[in-house]
């Protein structure tokens, strides 16, 4: 009785704002690009208890953003930038519909509509070609490079965007979009219910004025040197823009940073800051243009809260932030960051590749951190239903997600319990934890405390994460039922979920004797 009297009464509050100004809140949602979950101030505290001011990295801006909100401790991201990209913006686990990869190379031809051919039935055109390496033991997935729009290129298939789920809001989007299959027609930011002010169709992009010339939608012409500042700029304009001509309007504004992405490229003063502060090397982080990046990332979202407040929507909006994967701590043999104590990095399924920041800005909302396994599938599903939206039985269906309302409430008793899955079909290069030059596709199982990663060679690991957040301790041989279990429930999620041409599979072309092969794996394998 009492969980939903308070329910009432935080409705009512929302109302109350919301109808002051319209019937509905406007959101923002800002996106960052491998921001790792020790990168910001709030999380590395969740993580270490150490202060910010003990911090190598400032985030001040998104220190007031966890403390005026909901801070989440446990958020899961797809191990890479295109499944998660696509995975929040439908609320559907990218994934299932094929997005497992990172997608929309300029330089290269690699779907089947890329090479002007009709695919098998199977297939959409928009897949990426199969072909597996003979040095490796299971033969990895194939993956889609374009968001299917319901049209003939999709095979009929069709994915709802955050932006048509929400059709009464005046919705744009810039920045980096990295789900249309190199920019197809059909399938951009514009066929999908938004605005584009501009973007890019690729996974990353270098910082230096004039950059935006050569992307796929440059938009206008950058007023100030540097990307982040520049999209910064972009987004205030738009928003002051709006709330002066269309007051009763409510908008939603997609931000999706390349911060902080390689290169690494900050501003200079920053750079000179961070290369002398006392704190630099807590917790391995000693890279000052990194450093750099991630202030310039923060500022954007210090001076987007001030432009609301300034225009006297800041009541009257939510805000959303969060990262597309973990951070990229080591490439090519150069350090840029430090996970630790969360093992692993970007493209891995170890904490360090799949837990990520985030947090809600909700007006009249709770103030408090939430310890709960969520995802960004959850995104999708939450705002609509903090605009109060009934939306269409056939988005709904689309959703793999949940609403966090009863989360945003402090009501963790009325969240529906729930696994989170992962799923990652791919052999990737090790350059942290392993000992061998790859790690094996895996798929991930988390319910409550215990994960389980199950790598498509056999292999099985279960750690319990609030005793060991690092995985160092691997209890799969100590408690082989759960083992088991989750095994079983795993299997059972991706044979009904991930389509065979988008899952693993035993590789016919594996050759034990080839160059750089890899060990043919021990034990039953786990592949269809």
């Amino acid at each position: 009785m009492m969980n939903r009297l308070k329910t009432a009464i935080y409705v009512a509050l929302l109302c109350g704002v919301f109808n002051a100004h319209a019937d509905q809140p406007n959101i923002v949602l800002i996106m960052a690009d491998d921001l790792g979950f020790m990168d910001i101030n709030p999380t590395a505290e969740f993580a270490t208890d150490t202060p910010a001011n003990d911090q190598y990295y400032e985030t001040p801006h998104l220190n007031d953003l966890a403390k005026d909100g909901v801070a989440f401790s446990r958020c899961y991201s797809m191990p890479l930038c295109s499944p998660s990209r696509a995975t929040i913006i439908t609320g559907r686990n990218g994934a299932t519909f094929g997005f497992n990869n990172a997608t929309a190379m300029r330089a290269g031809k690699f779907t089947f509509a890329q090479n002007g051919l009709e695919p098998p039935a199977e297939y959409q055109f928009h897949d990426k070609m199969p072909g597996t390496n003979p040095t490796f033991p299971v033969a990895t997935a194939t993956g889609n490079y374009a968001l299917p729009n319901g049209l003939p290129d999709s095979r009929g298939q069709k994915v709802y965007s955050l932006a048509e789920m929400l059709p009464e809001y005046r919705s744009a989007f810039l920045g980096k979009w990295h789900i249309g299959g190199n920019d197809l027609e059909g399938h951009r930011p514009q066929d999908f219910g938004f605005e584009a002010i501009t973007y890019e169709d690729e996974g990353w992009s270098k910082y230096h004025k004039g950059v935006r010339k050569k992307w796929h939608h440059p938009g206008p012409e950058a007023q100030t040197e540097y990307l982040t500042d520049d999209l910064t700029e972009l987004s205030t304009d738009w928003i002051r823009r709006h709330v002066k001509k269309q007051p009763e309007q409510p908008f939603l504004l997609y931000l999706a940073h390349f911060a902080v992405h390689g290169p690494i490229e900050a501003r200079p003063e920053d750079v000179a800051y961070f290369s002398t502060k006392k704190t630099r090397g807590w917790n391995g982080q000693d890279n000052p243009a990194y450093a750099g990046m991630i202030r310039a990332l923060d500022d954007s979202v210090g001076a987007i809260r001030a432009t609301l407040k300034e225009l006297g929507v800041a009541d009257h909006t939510i805000i959303v932030f969060t990262s597309d994967n973990g951070g990229q701590a080591v490439k090519k043999g150069a350090r840029w960051t430090s996970n630790t104590p969360l093992r692993g990095q970007k493209a891995q399924t170890f904490e360090g590749g799949i837990r990520v920041p985030m947090m809600m800005y909700v007006p009249n909302g709770e103030r408090h951190r939430v310890d709960t396994p969520v995802t960004l599938e959850d995104v999708a599903p939450t705002l609509t239903a903090l605009a109060g939206k009934q939306v269409p039985e056939k988005i709904q269906k689309q959703w793999s997600g949940k609403s966090l309302v009863p989360l945003l409430q402090n009501r963790p008793d009325d969240f529906e319990k729930r696994a989170v899955f992962i799923h990652e079909p791919y052999y990737r290069p090790d350059h942290l934890t392993e000992g061998s030059p790859m790690t094996a596709p895996s798929s991930v199982m988390i319910e409550g405390d215990y994960k389980l990663i199950a790598y498509h060679d056999g292999v099985m690991r279960l750690f319990d994460l609030s005793k060991d957040i690092g995985e160092a301790k691997d209890l799969s041989a100590s408690m082989p039922e759960r083992v088991g279990r989750m095994k079983k429930a795993l299997a059972k999620w991706r044979f009904e979920h991930i389509p065979a041409r988008y899952d693993t599979s035993l590789n016919k072309r594996y050759n034990p004797q080839a160059d750089n092969a890899l060990p043919e794996p021990v034990g039953p394998l786990f592949v269809r």
